[in-house]
């Protein structure tokens, strides 16, 4: 609440003023207002502020110091000693008007039709007011060089002011401007039903509230305001409006309008106007004023516009132009993604098919532009769970046989923006321009309505009387793309559209060459330029031949402006915005035909300078710019006395001051804000020293990422070929992307505002030559068909509308099954009987058709035609089901339909089935939704089934427009089956197993099934059927949860999870050689049986076992019970023992052994034994904080983040880490670019801990050392720094070296170091601090909890005493509420200790809770342990008088067990509770150690496999290798036994010629 006047007056906080005069160097001030007591108060101001307040000048002083003195009261600044700036208020003869947030000047460019015009126009993006400076022809003035200006008397009449208006200066000199009238357009995210719709929350959605504030608070006369319609309906705009109620004033208009059809663009927002309450309004008029709309209707376009008709389609798109307006693949399968189609476009539950999306999607030049938003071109890079939530708006366009954006001028155009608008060539960029801009229709409108109400006092002057005329006024203003074009007698040449480095204009003309030559002589005046010459003539060559034959010189001159770098501008207003080509300007016919390719800086121009042949025009020479490396450089032409910020961003448009660290021009070093030095050689030259900035890359196709350091002269061509030299691939084949998106070669890396790039190999592209269609067969079926045995029915819809004639009639009825309307064509001469079969074909195996007319079965009535003469006719469902008659209704085409009674017709706006928009029809009262519907298509043969609606619900088609609301739109809808409605069976075969599977009983899931699909969305459902179980049941909760509807219940769900435990204890086994006794080697366990004179084991439940208890000895043999618990029964305290689950896996469970028998039984499993080396690690806790994080997009990877800002963290230092996430401020866990912080846990090595707790508090990271369980961790101690801000820790941490990093503590920094360091830090930092008692801490220290010591004593006595009892080195710190904390290298001799009358504990920390828990159970007793320390004294000195009463003592032990008993209670139920989670925790271990099982056993196969197959070709290798010695040996003894064969027969052949030559009967041969 606000101070009163009196009190805020006095205490300095604010005060009201009236200007005296001056008295020296003195203002003398009146004091005003209401609650201030009057006086004249002598007011210290600086002297640039007296000139603004001149006599009678109403004023507001805040922050200041009331003194009086002997010459009266005085006021002077406090606020550091600064100087009193005064908050002017508006004069009421002042009629200054500014427009805040003023973006592309949507106000500004529409007062001057109603003779008005700004004084200021206020913007923070200083890209967006440049745009609007260049469109606007005005200067663009950051605010402290507007402030000087208006101290210095030369500011400009009107400009534009780059400033932030959440900054309290910009706002005092605003008031000193004296403006009157405020038209603001206030940032609209927040309040969008497209956003998150923070509202208030927000800083953007608050901006409402506070400039508001600040415009009433300096005596607005009016303020316009314009904002998305979503404000009105949101629960903080009755804050707004109470805001304007408590500065007394009236919010007098608030409406929501439309601009279409006047504007061919839907484009609806809320106007709203507010006036002070002492201005006196005419009622009449103000209801006047509230009833203007501009008119749905007009006569020179109807009740449509389109962009045809407004002349905003661009059918000559520039081929620059095309990359960027052709959608992406991602862009187009995020655009025909059914979850992402807006709920306003969606039709019902129907799931939609990706072309019909894309079709829904498409716009033709015959439609107009639909909504438009600033993310248009970049939405589907947003959040996927906002577009699954609020919808993608993106529309395309269809140019040709082309599918594109639309371009940010045929947008600009349609919003009615000038036709000299200057936009970036980004246009993604300048679509968040054009988005966030207001339309002319809305200015107008408002603007007009103000004029009206404010009568005599409007500051406005217009000859508008009627809405009408203000509509007319709105389309004859309306630019278009036809103009564009400059067309003018014979030696016309027209000018591509300018592609510079930073934007584009739509309108360039040239101006003749003469102009030109008189342009570039310096002592021609060219302020008349418009009068020299209005043809635009082509340059001569014999002309430009004699210019180059004198001199070289610079064929088109051009100067740079301060504030506009890289936009050279030639004199004269003929040519407005000319962008050139860094060293060429082309010019073309109208045809497209080149005329003439000119030069800037001609190639020989050294070497004709050096020859004294080059003449610089109008004190312009060559500047050229050289990397300190001497790897880059760039030259261009520029003007005297420019600054070097100018040249430098006319050759690096991106340039800022942090990527230069130094220029140095000769031995001179200069700054960016410094003159360029005059030319003294051929051309300047300065060197620059670019800052380094490094870049993580991370490749996909290396195992290893690395560092790229880059500077401001980068681009991502370079970074591609570091990164393929780096990794040894061809630059071609490299891409480098941020996230999914590929970045452009062209494009500067510093540009990107990522710290973190990929780099990815790119693939190789496939071209389709030819495409040739498959051959459709056409297929014709009669009546009924039968193919095949099959019987094939015609389909009972007729997508194919058909011309009717006269001896048609249309036909419809209501569906009494269904509710949907059926509407079909028929001849007058088809029988009744098949009528009836089509009008109802899913009745007809449900029951007997029967025609009733008048109540009566007609006669002799067989022919469609023969029903026309009767009035009533109906249709009767006859069989087992009452079915209600259908009445039918009968339409006969080419008959007018139009009713002719007024005073039984209304006024209905009905949308058809295939109708763009709702249209106005004149229907008969007495006429039911059936008939109207039916008149839909009468003119064609068709046959549908039809719905109506109104607001989305279902309408009655029975009902007549008598018994219906017709105030709203009635829906009339086609849909696809005769029941309107899909099949659920898919769904419920799903759901059903998923339910069962969570427990719902048999019985109870048709029901819940039944619930499910009445209750929630069946698109959504289908489209979840195919996924995961587990991500299926995670939607289908969230679903039910919206819903308000249980999947499942309590008792079921419990019912389930017993029958699980009871499943698990009945499947689990131990192993049976596990089980030993002293006499045996081991013992059978047996589930089954468990009885007196038994052995054996038994594995049974809790409640099994409790029936066994006590446990005593029945049984000579081995005899036991398992019980599965990890709590002590009966005193015997849990084991871990091995076992194996139903699928006999191995597993480790937590069980019981009750022996009852003679014999003992022990768990002694035979196991592999090894020892592993213990290191020592510690938990770190690690925050980052946005509000400290430069780009918040880095930290999407936390630990990427982690590594580059704290390099100790690298090289495989961290062991483990989790639990990352990013949450609010509510510690809710949300998405990353809604998150206020990103919380996480790394376990890193021991020595490591240290060096790496130092890097807390540095780029947003705070760093926290905590014990293995999460606790604080008590070897470090924290030492406050009341009063001191972040920059100030880090810079005292830096001087202490034992300092180990800054940590946030609520409101204030603290120093972190070691305990045993804390004291010698803390007397240095704070030398007059009060120094705690604490003992003496020895590195890697014990922590120890010392309780039921009552005396009082120091920790000096207490050390000296642990010592004395054998306790070596043990040290007492300071107490801990009733308890000491005593820390020591090693365990304390024993756990009691008996100190004078006091009976000690010493636990370890993190144990005592644990000691404390525990009780006694089943037959266990309490012995006292035997290492229980002898009395000891304390010392007398220490121990002070006793100060508690016997009577106190007594109630604080009754106190301490009522307490211990309550704990106890509760601990036992927390138990229970630990239990049946750890059971939980079990069941997961045992899914995941039998999914490692099963991916062992899948391993092992392979490798069997593979082993088998190794084996086998080494056999067959073998078997080859034998093979071929078997054959080589076989063919050996084959050549053998021939050689042998052979031998024997040429000895036989010897022998018989020997034998035939002695035998005497032989005859002798003659000689």
């Amino acid at each position: 609440m606000d101070d009163p006047p009196d009190s805020a007056f006095f205490h300095g906080r604010k005060g009201s003023f009236m200007s005296d005069g001056c008295e020296g160097n003195v203002l003398l001030a009146s004091t005003v207002g209401r609650g201030i007591p009057s006086m004249v108060v002598k007011i210290h101001l600086a002297p640039c502020y007296m000139d603004l307040l001149p006599k009678g000048t109403r004023f507001v002083l805040r922050q200041f110091t009331l003194s009086f003195d002997d010459a009266g009261p005085c006021i002077v600044g406090c606020l550091h000693g600064g100087d009193l700036m005064p908050l002017i208020l508006a004069p009421r003869s002042s009629n200054n008007m500014a427009e805040l947030f003023s973006g592309l000047g949507g106000w500004s460019s529409t007062l001057p039709s109603f003779g008005a015009d700004i004084t200021v126009a206020v913007e923070k993006n200083e890209e967006v007011a440049r745009m609007h400076a260049l469109t606007a022809k005005i200067e663009a003035l950051p605010l402290a060089s507007a402030i000087g200006k208006l101290h210095q008397k030369n500011l400009p009449r009107k400009f534009i002011l780059i400033a932030d208006l959440e900054e309290e200066l910009t706002w005092y000199f605003l008031s000193w401007l004296k403006i009157a009238f405020w038209l603001a357009s206030p940032p609209c995210q927040s309040w969008s039903t497209a956003g998150h719709m923070e509202g208030l929350a927000s800083p953007n959605g608050s901006l409402i509230k506070s400039t508001t504030s600040w415009m009433m608070d300096m005596g607005a006369k009016a303020i316009l305001l314009e904002n998305v319609p979503g404000l009105t309906s949101h629960q903080d705009f009755d804050e707004v409006k109470k805001n304007f109620h408590a500065h007394a004033y009236h919010l007098v208009l608030d409406s929501v309008e439309d601009v279409f059809p006047i504007q061919a663009i839907h484009r609806t927002r809320w106007l709203g106007l507010a006036v002070p309450k002492d201005i006196q309004l005419s009622l009449s008029t103000l209801e006047y004023v509230k009833a203007i709309h501009l008119p749905k209707v007009f006569p020179q376009i109807g009740m449509n516009n389109s962009m045809m008709i407004a002349g905003v389609f661009n059918d000559k798109i520039q081929e620059w132009e095309w990359p960027q307006l052709i959608p992406t693949p991602a862009a187009v399968e995020m655009a025909k993604d059914n979850s992402f189609v807006p709920r306003a476009l969606r039709k019902g539950n129907k799931l939609l098919g990706r072309e019909e999306i894309m079709a829904m999607r498409t716009i033709s030049h015959h439609q107009p532009i639909p909504s438009i938003m600033a993310s248009y071109m970049r939405q589907h890079e947003i959040s996927r769970h906002l577009l699954a939530k609020n919808g993608l708006h993106v529309w395309f366009v269809q140019d040709l046989d082309k599918i594109r954006y639309a371009t940010p001028h045929e947008v600009a155009f349609a919003m009615g923006h000038p036709s000299n608008l200057v936009l970036p060539l980004n246009y993604p960029a300048a679509f968040q321009m054009v988005g966030n801009s207001l339309a002319y229709g809305h200015a107008a409108l408002l603007i007009w309505k103000t004029h009206l109400l404010m009568g005599d006092d409007s500051p406005f002057v217009t000859s508008i009387q009627h809405v009408n005329d203000l509509a007319k006024h709105i389309l004859d203003r309306q630019p278009k793309f036809c103009e564009r074009v400059a067309v003018r007698r014979d030696n016309v040449v027209t000018i591509e559209m300018a592609c510079g480095d930073n934007f584009a204009e739509l309108r360039l003309k040239v101006i003749s060459t003469e102009a030109q030559e008189l342009a570039f002589d310096r002592d021609v005046d060219t302020s008349d330029m418009d009068n020299m010459s209005d043809s635009l003539i082509e340059p001569t060559p014999a002309k430009v031949q004699k210019t180059q034959a004198s001199a070289i010189t610079p064929t088109v001159p051009y100067e740079v402006d301060a504030g506009f770098a890289g936009v050279p501008i030639l004199h004269g207003d003929d040519l407005v915005g000319l962008n050139i080509h860094p060293d060429r300007l082309r010019i073309t016919r109208p045809d497209d035909s080149m005329i003439e390719e000119l030069k800037i800086v001609p190639d020989d121009v050294l070497t004709k300078w050096e020859e004294g042949q080059v003449i610089h025009v109008a004190n312009m020479h060559p500047v050229q710019i050289l990397h300190s490396s001497g790897c880059w450089s760039a030259a261009a032409w520029t003007k005297d006395g420019v600054s070097v910020r100018n040249v430098f961003q006319l050759m690096l448009p991106h340039v800022v001051d942090e990527h230069i660290l130094a220029i140095q021009y000769g031995v001179e070093e200069l700054d960016l804000d410094d003159l360029l030095p005059p030319c003294e050689d051929v051309q300047t030259v300065l060197m620059f020293e670019p800052q380094q900035f490094d870049r993580l890359i991370v490749p996909d196709f290396v195992a290893e990422a690395f560092i790229a350091s880059v500077d401001c002269c980068w681009t991502f061509r370079d970074l591609c070929a570091f990164v393929a030299a780096k990794c040894n691939a061809l630059v071609t084949k490299v891409g480098i992307f941020d996230g999914d998106a590929q970045m452009p070669e062209a494009a500067y890396v510093v540009q990107q505002f990522s710290a973190q790039f990929r780099a990815a190999l790119l693939p190789a592209t496939l071209e389709v030559k030819q495409l040739i269609p498959r051959q459709a067969c056409p297929l014709t079926l009669s009546e009924h068909v039968t193919v095949e045995g099959i019987r094939v029915r015609n389909p009972l819809h007729s997508e194919n509308a058909l011309t009717s004639d006269a001896g048609h009639i249309r036909i419809a009825a209501r569906c009494p099954k269904w509710g949907t309307i059926r509407p079909i064509s028929c001849r007058k001469d088809m029988h009744v009987e098949l009528m009836t079969t089509q009008l109802f074909p899913h009745m007809c195996d449900d029951a007997r058709l029967s025609i009733v007319v008048n109540s009566a079965s007609p006669a002799g009535c067989t022919k469609i035609e023969q029903l026309l003469k009767y009035d009533h006719v109906e249709v009767h469902f006859i069989g087992p089901k009452p079915w209600p008659a259908a009445k039918v209704e009968l339409l006969v085409p080419f008959v007018p339909g139009e009713p002719q009674d007024p005073e039984c017709t209304t006024k209905v706006w009905i949308k058809g089935p295939f109708d763009h928009r709702a249209k106005l029809q004149i229907v008969d009262l007495d006429w039911t939704v059936t008939r109207v519907a039916a008149a839909y298509q009468t003119m064609h043969k068709s046959t549908l089934t039809m719905f109506a609606t109104q607001h989305g619900k279902g309408v009655d088609s029975r009902l007549t427009f008598r018994q219906i609301c017709t105030d709203h739109e009635l829906h009339i809808r086609a849909c696809a089956l005769p029941g309107g409605a899909r099949n659920t069976d898919d769904i419920a075969k799903v759901l059903e197993p998923l339910l069962r599977a969570r427990g719902v009983p048999p019985d109870s899931t048709p029901g819940r099934i039944k619930t499910i699909l009445s209750k929630i969305d069946h698109a959504e459902l289908r489209a979840a059927l195919s996924d995961e179980h587990y991500t299926l049941w995670a939607k289908l909760k969230d679903w039910a949860n919206e819903a308000k509807i249980r999947l499942v219940t309590t008792d079921e769900l419990r019912n389930h999870q017993k029958q699980a435990r009871s499943l698990e204890h009945r499947t689990t086994k131990s192993e049976k050689r596990a089980w030993k006794t002293p006499v045996q080697t081991h013992v059978e366990v047996d589930t089954q049986h468990f009885k007196a004179g038994d052995q054996g084991l038994a594995v049974v439940t809790k409640e099994e076992a409790a029936k066994c208890l006590p446990v005593r000895p029945i049984s000579s043999d081995p005899l036991g019970l398992i019980i599965l618990s990890n709590q002590p029964i009966a005193g015997v305290v849990p084991i871990t023992i091995t076992a194996t689950d139903a699928k006999k896996r191995p597993i480790l469970v937590s069980a019981i052994l009750l022996n009852f028998g003679d014999p003992i039984i022990e768990h002694k499993p035979s196991l592999l034994h090894s020892t592993l080396v213990e290191t020592p690690v510690a938990v770190i806790e690690f925050v980052i904080k946005r509000d400290m994080v430069n780009n918040w997009s880095e930290v999407q990877a936390p630990l990427a983040y982690l590594g580059l800002h704290v390099p100790e963290m690298r090289k495989q230092t961290v062991t483990e880490t989790w639990s990352i996430a990013a949450y609010d401020d509510s510690r809710w866990r949300v998405p990353h670019e809604d998150a206020a912080y990103v919380h996480g846990y790394a376990k890193v090595r021991k020595e490591q801990c240290d060096a790496i707790l130092r890097r807390s508090g540095l780029a947003g990271i705070f760093l926290l050392p905590r014990t293995q369980d999460k606790k604080k961790d008590l070897a470090y101690s924290l030492i406050q720094l009341p009063g001191k801000s972040l920059d100030e820790a880090i810079s005292i941490a830096k001087d202490y070296p034992k300092s180990l990093g800054v940590v946030e503590c609520f409101a204030s920094y603290a120093l972190r170091t070691r305990r045993e360091d804390a004291n010698e830090m803390r007397t240095k930092i704070h030398p007059n601090s009060i120094a705690i008692q604490e003992g003496k801490i020895a590195p890697d220290s014990l922590w120890f909890l010392l309780k039921g010591l009552r005396k009082q004593t120091t920790c000096e006595d207490l050390t000296k005493l642990l010592i004395s009892v054998g306790w070596v080195d043990a040290s007492a710190i300071k107490p801990k509420g009733m308890a000491w904390l005593i820390c020591a290298p090693q365990e304390p001799p024993a756990s009691y200790m008996q100190i004078d009358d006091d009976l000690v504990s010493i636990a370890k920390i993190g144990q005592e809770k644990q000691s404390e828990s525990s009780k006694l159970t089943g037959n266990a007793q309490f012995v006292p342990k035997p290492n229980l320390i002898t009395p000891v004294a304390v010392s007398p000195a220490s121990t002070g008088p006793s100060t508690a009463s016997a009577r106190f003592d007594e109630l604080e032990d009754k106190l301490t067990k009522k307490m211990t008993d309550m704990f106890m209670c509760k601990s036992a139920e927390t138990d229970e509770k630990f239990g049946k989670l750890q059971e939980q925790v079990v069941q997961q271990s045992t899914a995941i150690q039998d999914l490692h099982k099963r991916h062992d056993d899948f391993a092992a196969q392979q490798i069997d496999a593979g082993n088998k197959q190794v084996e086998t070709s080494n056999k067959l290798d073998r078997l080859q290798e034998s093979m071929a010695s078997d054959n080589k040996w076989l063919v050996q003894q084959l050549k053998d036994m021939f050689g042998k064969v052979e031998g024997r027969l040429e000895k036989l052949e010897g022998q018989i010629a020997d034998a035939t030559m002695n035998d005497p009967n032989k005859r002798q041969k003659s000689s």
